[in-house]
């Protein structure tokens, strides 16, 4: 009996602690800030501080073909001629299904591009429950005032 449930009990653990773990890749494509954009510029001891306060959306293209639709509120802080600066915010990414994941993101730009990290902290559907993490990095556009942007998704749901 032992010889029996010793592989199976292996087989469904392995089973278990694997089958909800996700990694979801994609290109975001981000056209201009659907709002208005709120700046505030101070001057402190001769250095120039930006902040810059945007709702954006975009939409990912998945490896697999599918797409989703990101909506994301952005909070981003540059120094001096702002070509450098750090960027937080948070993202709802809702796939076809309807399905949606919630995360928070933090990054910084400048001469290497944007690079971010994401934590997951939810969602609903498929993704309810959802944790993980992710990352970001820019990746060069074609065409002027939009982007793209690598997304990594490592996502776990109970």
């Amino acid at each position: 009996m032992h010889k029996f449930f010793g592989p199976l009990a292996l087989v469904i653990a392995t089973g278990i602690a694997h089958a909800n773990d996700e990694s979801l890749h994609c290109k975001l494509y981000i056209a201009a800030s659907l709002s208005d954009e709120t700046r505030v510029s101070v001057a402190l001891k001769s250095v120039e501080l930006s902040l810059d306060a945007k709702r954006q959306s975009g939409f990912c293209i998945f490896d697999d073909g599918k797409v989703a639709d990101k909506q994301w509120v952005d909070l981003g802080m540059a120094m001096g001629d702002g070509s450098s600066g750090s960027s937080m915010g948070y993202s709802v990414y809702t796939m076809e299904s309807g399905d949606s994941i919630n995360a928070k993101f933090e990054g910084d730009w400048g001469a290497s591009g944007f690079n971010g990290l994401y934590t997951i902290l939810g969602g609903t559907g498929k993704y309810e429950g959802a944790k993980g993490d992710g990352t970001i990095t820019g990746a060069a556009s074609p065409w002027e005032n939009s982007g793209i942007v690598d997304i990594v998704l490592n996502v776990n749901t109970p």
